[in-house]
C-alpha cells in the first residue's frame, strides 16, 4: 500500500499484468478490487467499475462470496454516487442473499445504508428511515464506528429534510458521542437507544 495514488496504479496495473501471465486468478482478484478502490481514490470512477466487475468475475469463479459481497456493496454505492439508481438497485438485488446467508453484522449494515439512500433518491422516506436505522443497528453491534457516524448524519440530515427535527436533534446527538469515540478511541461509547 503507498499513499501516492498514482504509483499504487502503477504497481498494481504491473501486478495484474504479472499475475495474468502465470494464471494467479484468485489472487488477481484481490489486485482488481484494490486498483478499483484506487480509482474510487483518483475520482476515476469508470474505471474503478470496470476494476470491480473484473475481480467480481473472479471472485465469482473462485466462489468467494464474502468478497464477491463486498465487491457488488462497493459498486452499488458507486452507481448510487453517479445517479445509477436502476444499476445500484441491480447489484442490491445480487447481494442480498449472500448477506442473508452469511448474516455478518458489517454486511448488514453496508447493504441496509444502500438500500437506504436508494430508497431516500426514489423519496420513500419511510423505508429509507428504516433502512438508516437498520444500518445503525447493524453499525453498532459490530462497532463500525466511521460508518455508524456516517449513517447517523444521513438520517438526521433526511430527518431534517421531512421536518422530524426532534428526531434529527438526537441522532446528531447520538453522532456527536460516535465522533468523540472516533477522535478518541478509549472513550467508551454509550447510546442510550431510547
Amino acid at each position: 500500500n503507498t499513499k501516492d495514488p498514482e504509483t499504487a496504479l502503477r504497481l498494481l496495473s504491473k501486478s495484474i499484468s504479472i499475475k495474468e501471465e502465470i494464471g494467479e486468478g484468485r489472487s488477481l482478484a484481490y489486485s482488481y478490487a484494490e486498483l478499483g478502490n484506487t480509482n474510487v481514490t483518483t475520482g476515476d470512477l469508470s474505471a474503478s467499475i470496470l476494476h470491480f466487475q473484473k475481480s467480481l468475475g473472479k471472485f465469482t469463479y473462485y466462489e468467494m462470496d464474502f468478497f464477491i459481497f463486498r465487491i457488488l456493496i462497493l459498486l452499488a454505492q458507486i452507481h448510487l454516487d453517479i445517479g445509477d439508481d436502476l444499476e445500484a438497485e441491480r447489484y442490491l438485488e445480487k447481494a442480498r442473499p449472500i448477506c442473508d446467508e452469511l448474516n455478518e453484522s458489517l454486511m448488514m449494515g453496508l447493504y441496509f445504508g444502500c438500500q437506504a439512500k436508494l430508497s431516500e433518491n426514489k423519496n420513500s422516506n419511510v423505508i429509507a428511515i428504516e433502512n438508516y436505522n437498520k444500518s445503525i443497528d447493524y453499525f453498532q453491534e459490530c462497532d463500525f464506528y466511521d460508518k455508524l457516524f456516517s449513517s447517523l448524519i444521513s438520517l438526521g440530515s433526511l430527518q431534517v429534510r421531512n421536518g422530524l427535527y426532534k428526531e434529527a436533534e438526537w441522532n446528531y446527538s447520538k453522532a456527536d458521542a460516535v465522533l468523540k469515540r472516533i477522535s478518541d478511541p478509549l472513550t467508551e461509547l454509550t447510546i442510550n437507544t431510547n
